[in-house]
């Protein structure tokens, strides 16, 4: 049986440390509040709408909300893109500075 990623992440302190530091340059880079910050590093433990709302004591139209600014600072049209960007930034800054 398979783990959910969302529950792997959490479990795995050292990955969610990871993840945590990639959220919080993407948040300094694209300029995301403190909030945004918080939904999309849920949004990248595989949380959906739902969830994130409940974990945050929000509207579901409060995440929507967030979910629209955070998608639209990024330039990205969806959760996929939002977490590509976030995650795989860590390995263009390294194969950039390799090549140098």
């Amino acid at each position: 049986m398979l783990i959910p990623l969302n529950r792997r992440l959490r479990g795995d302190l050292h990955l969610a440390r990871k993840v945590a530091a990639q959220v919080a340059a993407t948040a300094e880079r694209f300029n995301l509040s403190a909030r945004e910050a918080e939904v999309l590093a849920l949004l990248i433990l595989g949380d959906s709408n739902a969830e994130i709302a409940e974990q945050l004591l929000v509207s579901h139209k409060t995440v929507k909300n967030h979910l629209g600014a955070i998608y639209e600072r990024m330039g990205v049209r969806n959760r996929v893109e939002a977490a590509t960007v976030t995650l795989l930034r860590e390995l263009l800054d390294t194969s950039i500075s390799s090549a140098a």
